[in-house]
């Protein structure tokens, strides 16, 4: 089919006629004719543009079907002859002027609406709220005032310089290490203490024995006979003559209770220790607590005093943003009002096209006023009329009906 048809677009459409609708058909031409000529039933009621019913799931190429008329109506009046290059030029142009001006309408509004929402916060941000505020660009000379008092009172705050935080700092881990120290040391003379108890308790408990070891050296008792050794000399004993060393009990004895009372001064010693560790302590942390405070007052204040800075010159930049969008939607309004200007000289222009087309629908209602009064009665006449966006086909039904359809 495909050679068939491109000679019926060469032969018979002509290239001037396809010309005209091709910038609208985007290939070839006669599917397009052959989508008005044979006309769907499903559409003979409505609109004389309509040419396909979306439920015939035809094949045909825009701009033979779908939603858009205008590049049928465009179609048909190349078709007929009703329509030059000229006026097809001028279509396009005010189609894109058309585009063009919805764009940047919608762009406006959006513009508009962050100018409005940035224009509240920078009020508000810079205490200028509640007052009768000029427009833009006054106001904004405004706000640029108001930033810059800002920036320069948030450069005046006074802060601690680095050689005064590093000195602090300095003296709170001084701090800090003095009262670890003396914590450490609470700790350790904790952990001694139950160990030197017991040790004493250990000591303690071996004097009796030492004790009764002294007292026995005293007056021994043979260990052969069980007889006591006074006795045994007195008297005699033929089976042991070993007797116990009384000097080197009492030497143990002696040791042992040397070693108690160290044991129980080293214990004294310690509780003593513990007991003056205490305020010494506490007063540590009381110096370790002030200093950090200390730096921490002084990283404030630095803190803050950037954070100021920082955001007086935040404002700065969304003044200048708010400047730049004002001054990019002044040029937007007024190319739009350009744009405005240009679209109705240039649908004056397709209202005289139109006008010179006249002829052609004068012709088509010619042969459509017959028709209808054949078709309706003697009373009836038949009109087309080419409008802007559309061709208008109506019935006046005269006598009979009385009204037009």
């Amino acid at each position: 089919m495909e050679p068939f048809v491109k000679a019926i677009d060469q032969q018979i459409i002509t290239t001037a006629l396809a010309q005209l609708v091709r910038p609208q058909a985007n290939g070839l031409i006669w599917p397009i004719a052959l989508a008005w000529l044979t006309r769907d039933q499903e559409c003979r009621f409505d609109d004389v543009l309509d040419w396909r019913s979306p439920s015939s799931d035809s094949d045909t190429p825009m701009p033979a079907s779908g939603q858009e008329k205008g590049p049928r109506l465009e179609a048909l009046r190349s078709f007929l002859m009703a329509i030059t290059p000229e006026e097809q030029t001028t279509r396009g142009e005010v189609s894109s002027l058309s585009e063009e001006r919805r764009i940047l309408d919608q762009e406006i509004g959006h513009r508009r609406w962050e100018i409005d929402r940035t224009q509240a916060r920078l009020v508000v941000s810079l205490g200028l709220e509640g007052q009768a505020l000029p427009e833009i660009p006054l106001l904004i000379d405004l706000m640029r005032r108001s930033a810059t008092a800002l920036l320069a009172s948030a450069s005046n705050v006074p802060t601690a310089g680095s050689g005064e935080l590093a000195a602090a700092r300095t003296q709170r881990e001084a701090a800090r290490n003095e009262w670890v120290r003396l914590e450490g040391e609470r700790i350790r003379i904790g952990a001694l203490i139950p160990a030197e108890e017991r040790a004493l308790a250990m000591i303690r408990g071996e004097l009796p024995g030492l004790s009764y070891s002294k007292v026995e050296a005293d007056s021994p008792i043979c260990p052969i006979c069980e007889v006591p050794i006074d006795r045994a000399l007195a008297e005699g004993c033929k089976l042991s003559h070993k007797i116990p060393d009384a000097d080197a009990c009492l030497q143990r004895w002696n040791q042992r209770q040397a070693d108690h009372d160290a044991q129980a001064k080293r214990i004294e010693n310690l509780r003593q220790d513990q007991t003056r560790l205490m305020p010494q302590i506490a007063l540590a942390k009381q110096h370790l607590d002030q200093s950090v405070d200390y730096v921490t007052k002084i990283e404030q204040a630095r803190d803050g005093r950037e954070s100021t800075w920082y955001v007086a010159r935040r404002l700065q930049d969304d003044i200048e943003r708010l400047a730049e969008l004002s001054e990019t939607q002044e040029t937007g309004i007024k190319r739009l009002c350009e744009l405005g200007i240009k679209l109705d000289k240039e649908k004056e222009r397709l209202g005289a096209f139109r006008d010179k087309q006249a002829r052609v629908f004068g012709r088509m209602s010619e042969k459509f006023d017959p028709i209808v009064r054949r078709l309706v009665g003697h009373g009836a006449k038949g009109r087309i009329t080419l409008r802007g966006n559309g061709l208008d086909l109506s019935v006046d039904m005269g006598a009979i009906a009385g009204q037009p359809r």
